[in-house]
């Protein structure tokens, strides 16, 4: 499994977190002012906000986070360099292991999902609520919507002596609103994103509080076609059996869904349709946590200035020190003109004008060596481009000896090379 990136990812953590933040904070006030059913959408300030924080930062070409190769004994790195190589190889770890606490919770849900419809233990009657399939559940689960790209009514096997025929019909039709807004595909997104970030408490709160919004949202939108129906709307709330189960993709009345909050929603809820004026603004508050919270992202802005950057080392392996010069004592710098292509692949490579004359052989094993590097390419706007940059081999009899090295300004840090023991 490739590791994810992870710089990218830490900018969409950064700014959705600080979104969840600002909307469980205002959602109260949006649901009071704009309605149930406005307020819900205030909650795509959270991925809208995680994907507006990679507009400013570099390509995805420019954020290849690999890890390099460990070099033998026989070659050591400059004291800076080996910092920051040190620094990929942990970032490299860091995003691997993301990438697998992020599979196996998948896989989690995944069972879970299997394991609350085997429970369900449905049967197919033929029924059908207009363009929706209705399964019955024998385990008197029930009523809730399964599925999200083909959603599926869910029943008790009871129904029709658990509920009188009013019931029945603000049930059904609460149902069918879950699938006309596309509530159970929105509930797959949010468990993407607990995926996605499986160890944000956050996140998962988020999740949980959207869902609850979601039966808001669509129990005002019920209320809102059947204007005449409260009474018996919040009857029915009152008889549903609650599930005790969480359902990950789907909608259902769960045992922790707060109904007092429902019924007061019920009570309260407004019976015409939202006004163009709380439309608009619901999209400027949506903007304006979007914006604030892409912001407040540190990388968002750490970005935006490390847009340009010079070329750096991606992957080495190690250049063999001559074992004849070693035993003749001979040392030196090999300076070498590298044309980096926007792959991060070397192209032409050159002894440079300022480098000292020294035998082929130490120029040729320098020269073998870089041939096999892989470097992070020179930026340009946030783009890969070709460049060239000036690399310093170093081949001393005691790499670890601290000694000056005459290299041309803008030269990357020198690669010291030991003889082999």
């Amino acid at each position: 499994m490739a590791p994810l990136p992870t710089a990218p990812m830490l900018s969409l953590l950064f700014a959705s977190s600080f979104a969840i933040l600002l909307v469980l904070l205002l959602m109260p006030t949006l649901r009071r002012r704009l309605g149930a059913e406005l307020a819900l959408a205030a909650w795509l300030a959270v991925p809208l906000s995680g994907l507006l924080a990679f507009w400013p930062m570099p390509a995805a070409e420019s954020w290849r986070w690999s890890v390099p190769a460990v070099l033998p004994v026989v070659a050591s790195l400059a004291p800076g360099e080996g910092a920051a190589l040190a620094a990929a190889a942990t970032q490299a770890s860091l995003g691997a292991f993301w990438a697998l606490g992020s599979a196996a919770f998948a896989a989690l849900l995944v069972v879970q999902q299997r394991r609350f419809r085997r429970r369900l233990d449905l049967r197919d009657r033929g029924e059908r609520h207009g363009d929706l399939v209705v399964l019955r559940a024998r385990s008197g689960g029930g009523p809730l919507l399964l599925g999200a790209w083909r959603p599926t009514i869910v029943l008790p096997a009871d129904f029709e002596r658990r509920h009188p025929p009013a019931e029945r019909a603000l049930i059904l039709a609460h149902e069918a609103m879950h699938a006309r807004r596309r509530d159970g595909l929105w509930s797959a997104v949010a468990a993407g994103l607990c995926c996605l970030f499986w160890f944000n408490p956050l996140v998962h709160v988020a999740a949980a509080r959207f869902r609850r919004d979601q039966e808001l949202a669509c129990d005002a939108a019920v209320l809102r076609a059947h204007p005449d129906a409260k009474r018996g709307y919040a009857e029915a709330v009152l008889h549903t059996q609650l599930l005790p189960r969480s359902l990950p993709v789907g909608c259902h009345w769960q045992s922790h869904h707060p109904v007092k909050e429902r019924i007061l929603m019920i009570a309260n809820a407004s019976l015409t349709a939202p006004r163009r004026t709380h439309k608009l603004g619901l999209a400027l508050a949506i903007a304006a946590l979007v914006g604030t919270a892409t912001l407040a992202s540190p990388t968002t802005r750490a970005g935006t200035d490390a847009a340009d950057a010079a070329p750096s080392y991606a992957r080495l392996s190690p250049p063999v020190y001559p074992k004849a010069l070693a035993e003749q004592r001979v040392e030196g710098t090999v300076l070498l003109r590298v044309a980096v292509g926007a792959d991060g692949k070397p192209g032409d490579i050159d002894l440079d004008p300022a480098s000292p004359a020294l035998p082929a052989a130490l120029n040729e094993a320098a020269i073998a060596a870089v041939r096999t590097w892989t470097f992070n390419p020179a930026t340009k706007d946030g783009q890969p481009v070709p460049s060239q940059v000036v690399v310093p081999v170093k081949f001393a009899l005691d790499p670890a000896a601290e000694t000056a090295t005459d290299a041309p300004a803008g030269a990357l840090d020198a690669i010291q090379v030991g003889p082999a023991s």
